[in-house]
C-alpha cells in the first residue's frame, strides 16, 4: 500500500520569541507577518486568534507567545515550508 503524506502539517510551540516583522491594526487577520528564530527563519504571515489584541503585538519588536506554525509541502519539494504562525496567546511579564 502505498503511503501518501499531507500537504499540510502543524506544530504547536509554547512561549517562544516571536519577532513581529509587520503589523496591520485596521486587519487583524491580513498584513501581519513574523519569524521564530531557529525555527521559522523567515518571514512568514502571522494571524491572531480571537482572543488575542492587535495592540498585543502593534509596535513591538517581539514578545513571547503561545503559537501554532502551520507548514505546507510545495508541489515541488519534499521538504515542509512554514506558511502561517498562529498566535494563541501573548505571554505578558507580570
Amino acid at each position: 500500500m502505498l503511503e501518501v503524506e499531507p500537504d499540510e502539517t502543524s506544530e504547536r510551540l509554547l512561549d517562544v520569541d516571536l519577532q513581529i516583522r509587520a503589523t496591520n491594526l485596521d486587519h487583524p487577520t491580513r498584513g501581519w507577518a513574523a519569524l521564530i528564530p531557529g525555527r521559522v527563519d523567515r518571514r512568514v504571515r502571522m494571524e491572531l486568534d480571537d482572543g488575542v489584541s492587535p495592540r498585543d503585538v502593534a509596535g513591538r519588536f517581539q514578545v513571547r507567545a503561545d503559537v501554532t506554525v502551520h507548514y505546507k509541502r510545495p508541489p515541488s519539494g519534499k521538504k515542509y515550508v512554514p506558511a502561517i504562525i498562529q498566535v494563541h496567546r501573548v505571554i505578558h511579564d507580570e
